[in-house]
C-alpha cells in the first residue's frame, strides 16, 4: 500500500467516525476481498468466511472511536 491509499483511508476513517455511510461502503470495498481472503485461509469454508468477512467490518464500525 502507498502513501496515497494510506491518506485516502485515514481520510475515510475519520469520515466514517462521523458516521458517513458512504465512506463506510468505501472502506468495506476497499478492504473485503484482503480480509474474505484471510477468513478463508482461516476457516477454510467460504461461508463462514463470507460471514466473519462482514462481523470483522461490523465490529470495525462499532469499535471506530477506540
Amino acid at each position: 500500500m502507498d502513501n496515497l491509499d494510506f491518506d485516502r483511508d485515514r481520510d475515510l476513517l475519520e469520515r466514517a467516525l462521523e458516521r458517513d455511510a458512504a465512506a463506510m461502503r468505501e472502506i468495506v470495498d476497499r478492504h473485503k476481498d484482503h480480509v474474505y481472503r484471510l477468513a478463508l485461509r482461516l476457516v477454510s469454508d467460504p461461508d463462514l468466511a463470507e460471514d466473519l468477512t462482514q462481523e470483522t467490518f461490523l465490529k470495525v464500525f462499532e469499535n471506530l472511536a477506540s
